[in-house]
C-alpha cells in the first residue's frame, strides 16, 4: 500500500516559500532506501512523514471500495457481509493499524528468496539487498516472528 500511494502521489516532495510558490524536489528512492535502512534514526523520521499519509489512503480506499458495493446494483461481487479486501502492507506489523481490519496473513520468504527478488526487481546489489533484509529483520514486526 505504501508503493502504491507513492506511485500515486509521484516521487516527489513538495512545499511551499513565503510567496505562495511551490516548489518540487525529485526523490531519488534507491539512496533515501540506502540512507534509512543504514540508519534507525532517518528511518524513525521517514516513518513519521509516511506512515499518517499510508494510513489515510488505506481507510480511504476501503471506503471507496465499501460504498461502491454498496451502491453498485450490477456488482460482480454479490452486495453480502462476506465480501473480502486485501491491503498489501508490508509494514503492517510495525504499525497500530490492526483494528482496520477483522483478519491479518502473515507470508514470509526466507533471506535469500528476498534477496533475489531485490537484486532482480530493484537493481540492487546483493550487498544492498542484504543491509535492507538486515534492518527489516531487527524491527520489532515480522523480523520478529
Amino acid at each position: 500500500m505504501g508503493s502504491d500511494w507513492r506511485a500515486s502521489s509521484t516521487p516527489h516532495s513538495s512545499s511551499s516559500d513565503e510567496e505562495g510558490a511551490e516548489s518540487i524536489v525529485e526523490i531519488d528512492r534507491k539512496k533515501l532506501g540506502s540512507i534509512v535502512f543504514s540508519n534507525p534514526a532517518a528511518m524513525t523520521k521517514l516513518e513519521t512523514i509516511v506512515w499518517p499519509h499510508v494510513r489515510t489512503k488505506i481507510e480511504e480506499r476501503i471506503k471507496d471500495i465499501m460504498q461502491q458495493q454498496s451502491s453498485d446494483a450490477n456488482a460482480t461481487i454479490p452486495n453480502t457481509t462476506n465480501n473480502i479486501i486485501v491491503v498489501e502492507a508490508a509494514l503492517l506489523l510495525e504499525t497500530d493499524w490492526h483494528e482496520l481490519f477483522d483478519g491479518l496473513w502473515i507470508i514470509q520468504s526466507t533471506c535469500e528468496v528476498s534477496k533475489q527478488r531485490l537484486v532482480e526487481t530493484r537493481g540492487m546489489t546483493e550487498k544492498e539487498a542484504l543491509i535492507r533484509i538486515r534492518a527489516q529483520d531487527t524491527r520489532r514486526g515480522i523480523g520478529r516472528m
